[in-house]
């Protein structure tokens, strides 16, 4: 099945077919050079803020917590973690369904899953989330009691605050993230940590870009690392974090991004449905990449 090929969903945003690894490879290297917009872009530029999860014959039923498989069903995944998990849903559940387990995803907009006590969150920007700290002590309860196969973890690594106009630091993060890997792990679940990928520094909406520029479309490329102290993102440090706890570390940036910066296009697909967030379209192509580096870890 090529990359052209769409799943039948007669009243939703139809999905690609998934890329085998060394196809989505070949994609993501040749994206960089990509210069004008395919005439077979998929979603059209017009329809990629319908094209999110929710707008699929996949995702239509999911909400703060979604569930696919049936109940008893082996591999028993988890996804926790923030809008950057829930970003990842149409991939992990086709890989998990794949594998005919069950996949459950708890994820509340803003919250990272690692234990950071944070300043501002969407919706709330100048208060703390002390909700986000009761909400992420409930699901790794949940987790704990649960004891799940398996565990994925993947949050926002970016412009995170400790307090007015205060980042966290690297030291932080790690720490916060460390506390709930080993936390996470107490449920005797394998884990594996989605890496985070490059935002768009100042919330540069790339589809609205590459709109604007359709015959210069690497103008709305985003570097592969930002020296901005609010725009890096921190998946090197997760990385570190995930080897130190051992836990198993996915890195998203190699299909997404070229040497140096991140196509807003690959192949004939919209990456990103914003600034911050890969596609429902882009992320159910890459369900064979997230199947294969998880199959080991039933």
């Amino acid at each position: 099945m090529g990359m052209m090929a769409t799943a039948q969903a007669s009243s939703f945003a139809p999905l690609p077919a998934p890329g085998v690894p060394k196809q989505v490879a070949k994609a993501v290297a040749q994206s960089t050079s990509i210069r004008t917009i395919p005439a077979n872009l998929t979603p059209k530029l017009s329809e990629a803020g319908r094209a999110t999860f929710p707008n699929t014959a996949l995702g239509a039923k999911c909400a703060a917590t979604c569930t696919w498989g049936r109940q008893n069903a082996k591999p028993l995944v988890i996804l926790f973690g923030d809008s950057h998990a829930y970003m990842w849903a149409p991939a992990v559940a086709r890989a998990v369904l794949a594998a005919n387990g069950r996949l459950v995803v708890y994820w509340s907009m803003g919250c990272v899953v690692a234990k950071l006590h944070l300043y501002g969150k969407w919706g709330s920007p100048n208060e703390y989330s002390t909700d986000c700290d009761r909400w992420r002590a409930k699901i790794i309860r949940q987790i704990q009691s649960t004891k799940p196969t398996l565990v994925l973890l993947a949050e926002r690594t970016y412009d995170i605050r400790s307090a007015p106009n205060t980042l966290v630091t690297d030291a932080e993060f790690r720490a916060g993230l460390a506390n709930t890997m080993k936390d996470v792990k107490r449920s005797g679940a394998k884990v594996l940590m989605l890496g985070d990928n490059p935002p768009f520094a100042d919330y540069l909406d790339p589809t609205g870009c590459v709109a604007q520029h359709p015959k210069a479309v690497q103008q709305c490329s985003t570097p592969l690392h930002s020296s901005s102290p609010i725009w890096r993102d921190r998946h090197r440090a997760e990385a570190s974090v995930a080897e130190a706890n051992g836990v198993t570390f996915f890195d998203s940036t190699q299909w997404l991004c070229g040497k140096k910066s991140c196509s807003p296009i690959i192949g004939n697909m919209v990456v990103y449905r914003d600034w911050s967030h890969i596609s429902a379209t882009y992320s159910a192509y890459l369900s064979n990449v997230i199947g294969e580096a998880i199959r080991g870890l039933y």
